[in-house]
């Protein structure tokens, strides 16, 4: 390994942390570094902009460094350059906390290039210093410091990335500066508040959505035309449901109105049409128009893993299966250590007959991230599916246990229960449902699951009614292709009416 220039000693010290996260992740990924090789073209270069260390002895301001960092990162995306590739935030994080050697990193999950930064406060000023490193020999490339006033840091992150934007090709494209500035709000309270709606957001568990929601609703009344906090309460508000229990009386109002608002106020922005392709798909189930939505967004930024992500599921749905794999291929690619692309990735390959991608996948986002309840939810899934319902039990229990008793995984896990014969626990976990559902919102099609687990089938059917008449977002995926009319005797519910198979798994 080249010796490490005299400019970036604090670089390598952080890498030497005793925070072997990737590491961990990397090694427990089972042939990632063969999937590395073959997914991503030589001839791209891939930047990861690290998460901004927050060095001002405020941990108030960690949501400016979190938002600094996605800033940039979006910043980078609007440049016109070909073969150039911005890494996921979320695996940008973990390569941050990683102990191992960065040309290991680099070689691992194919960075060409990271974007080093800080902040630090200088009385009323905040100082933030960057250095584009090279990522195969740790070498120094560009550095350069900005300064702004702690009331006016809106501009910040637009002359970052435009200026680390220039260290990467020669000239930029007329109209970066352009796109680049329309991105953003000019009121500072709106911006931080979009910012820690955004930080609690990517979070993905129940308490953290519901929060964001709060800090979104509170950007857009501190600024009603910031389309990109607009954008950003239209996705949290549409999978809230799935998410967080949150009643769709509630949530898809307001999903629909923020979508309205984003559309209207940001037509230009890639997380528009994200949120307008999540609201396709899980709420109007119109796979046609998610997939032009997700598309347009991928024209709009083409390092967008979550459009790429919300195609691929959409094409899934549609059984377009060879289509939506590699669409989710490319989203693991550009956000290579994010948990949620993998947890997803087992729902596409399980569609697709896959058993043991799908296995491997949820494995994969578990070994990411292991309080990450999706991740086990989903593994759960598959290894339902393959009639191990020993190990599909414990993946529901970590996933009820992570999620703070999310309804999918309490009514999976009294399915389990029942297909183990274990009919009074099952019955608990159902009553319980039942009861919760005269308080608060409890999914109808979760309650039908886990009654078909007991083969309770007037229960199952008269759940199942109340899920399709209030078309239930859970039901989301179970129609595939276009749904059409849905009613009991639709054929993709049937298995709803049989009990569980054969035990195929050991079960000690």
């Amino acid at each position: 390994v080249p010796a490490v220039p005299a400019e970036v000693p604090a670089f390598r010290r952080r890498l030497r942390r005793a925070l072997p996260i990737a590491a961990v992740l990397l090694a427990a990924a089972t042939g990632f570094a063969v999937w590395r090789s073959a997914d991503v073209e030589p001839s791209q270069t891939r930047i990861a902009v690290l998460p901004f260390e927050n060095l001002t002895g405020d941990s108030e301001l960690a949501y400016l460094a979190a938002g600094l960092t996605s800033e940039t990162s979006a910043s980078l995306a609007h440049i016109e350059l070909p073969g150039l590739a911005i890494i996921g935030v979320v695996s940008a994080k973990a390569l941050r906390e990683s102990a191992l050697p960065l040309p290991q990193l680099a070689n691992q999950v194919g960075v060409d290039f990271v974007v080093d930064s800080s902040i630090r406060l200088d009385g009323s000023h905040i100082r933030v210093t960057s250095n584009l490193i090279r990522a195969d020999d740790g070498e120094q490339v560009w550095t350069a410091s900005f300064d702004r006033e702690l009331t006016n840091v809106l501009g910040l992150q637009r002359d970052l990335g435009i200026a680390i934007a220039e260290q990467v090709r020669q000239k930029l494209a007329p109209d970066v500066a352009a796109s680049i500035h329309r991105r953003q709000t000019e009121n500072p309270q709106a911006y931080a508040l979009y910012l820690k709606g955004r930080e609690y957001w990517m979070r993905f568990q129940p308490t953290s959505v519901n929060d964001a929601l709060a800090f979104y609703d509170q950007a857009v009344s501190a600024d009603p035309a910031y389309g990109l906090a607009w954008a950003g309460m239209a996705h949290a508000a549409t999978t809230a449901s799935m998410t967080a229990d949150a009643p769709p009386s509630v949530a898809l109002p307001r999903a629909r109105h923020a979508l309205e608002r984003a559309l209207h106020l940001g037509q230009e922005l890639a997380e528009t049409w994200v949120a307008q392709g999540a609201y396709s798909l899980f709420i109007d189930w119109d796979f046609p128009a998610a997939e032009s939505a997700s598309r347009r967004a991928i024209e709009l930024d083409p390092n967008s893993a979550m459009a790429y992500m919300t195609l691929a599921l959409t094409l899934s749905v549609q059984d377009r299966h060879v289509e939506a794999r590699a669409e989710m291929r490319r989203a693991r690619e550009l956000d290579p250590l994010f948990p949620l692309i993998f947890a997803n990735s087992a729902y596409v390959e399980r569609a697709a007959k896959n058993p043991e991608g799908a296995i491997e996948y949820g494995k994969q986002a578990i070994a990411m991230d292991p309080e990450f309840w999706v991740g086990h939810f989903q593994h759960g899934l598959t290894l339902q599916e393959q009639q191990d319902y020993i190990g599909a039990l414990h993946a529901y229990e970590a996933a009820d246990k992570y999620s703070g008793r999310n309804g999918a995984s309490v009514a999976s896990r009294a399915y389990m229960l029942a297909c183990l014969g274990r009919d009074e626990e099952a019955r608990e976990l159902i009553d319980l449902l039942v009861a919760r559902s005269s308080e608060r919102y409890v999914s109808p099609f979760h309650i039908a699951f886990a009654e078909a687990g007991l083969g309770n089938v007037e229960s199952v059917a008269e759940w199942l009614e109340v899920a399709i008449s209030s078309r239930d977002i859970a039901l989301t995926g179970i129609f595939r292709r276009t749904p059409g009319e849905i009613g009991l005797e639709h054929p993709q519910l049937e298995w709803l009416f049989e009990r569980c198979g054969p035990v195929t798994a050991d079960t000690d």
